[in-house]
């Protein structure tokens, strides 16, 4: 099996560059060296891609439901369109990265780096996103119903449009974005809905709260006054 250092990491393999549409579902694919492959709409579900060097592979549309990506280098890689659902990248570097209209829907990105990501219009709902960083990211249009945002960084990201609103159905505190200690200095959040989120505690100076959707369910820090 040959073995390739590359950063200080020494990853197994260096696979073809170009497969598009190729199916490595299920696959033993951790610690693989894919820098900048072609994977576009690659079949990659249940995949175990730990630890793997993606940096600049172009996932679009690819299918990554329930793979593991935990730790994996995924800079600047594209993953417009991807489904990733139940997916966990947790500990994963997606600095740059391209995620617009991605399925990230259950997905664990916990501890994850996210800045300067593009999540434009991405599915995040019941996603884990605690203690992540997602400084300059852009989340216009998201979707985050119901999504864990715990201690995340949101220091300039741009959340106009986003949805963090909960289930019309249930007063169930399960069932409500929490943003609980997220730092948003400087964020926008014009027109975002977070009707029912919890923002205790989060950190709200020079944020952009134009024309916020919020209600009587909606948790605000103490400290903070909604002009």
């Amino acid at each position: 099996m040959k073995i390739v250092e590359k950063n200080g990491r020494k990853y197994k393999l260096e696979v073809a560059s170009n497969l598009t549409g190729a199916d490595m579902s299920r696959c033993d694919l951790s610690w693989t060296n894919l820098e900048s492959a072609n994977l576009t709409e690659a079949h990659l579900a249940y995949s175990d891609l730990r630890w793997s060097n993606l940096a600049g592979a172009d996932l679009t549309n690819a299918d990554l439901s329930r793979a593991n990506l935990e730790g994996a280098n995924l800079t600047g890689a594209k993953l417009d369109g991807a489904d990733l659902y139940g997916a966990s990248l947790n500990g994963a570097d997606l600095r740059y990265a391209r995620l617009n209209a991605t399925n990230l829907c259950w997905v664990n990105l916990s501890g994850s780096n996210l800045r300067e990501a593009q999540l434009i219009q991405a599915n995040l709902r019941q996603a884990k996103l605690e203690r992540s960083d997602l400084t300059l990211a852009d989340l216009s249009n998201a979707d985050l119903v119901e999504a864990d945002l715990r201690g995340v960084n949101l220091t300039s990201a741009n959340l106009a449009k986003a949805n963090f609103s909960h289930r019309d159905d249930s007063d169930d505190e399960r069932y409500k974005s929490t943003l609980t200690g997220a730092n948003l200095y400087g964020a926008n959040l014009t027109n975002a809905d977070i009707r029912g989120a919890n923002l205790e505690k989060a950190n709200l100076v020079n944020t952009n709260c134009s024309q916020l959707i919020y209600d009587e369910d909606t948790i605000l820090p103490s400290t903070f006054e909604l002009r």
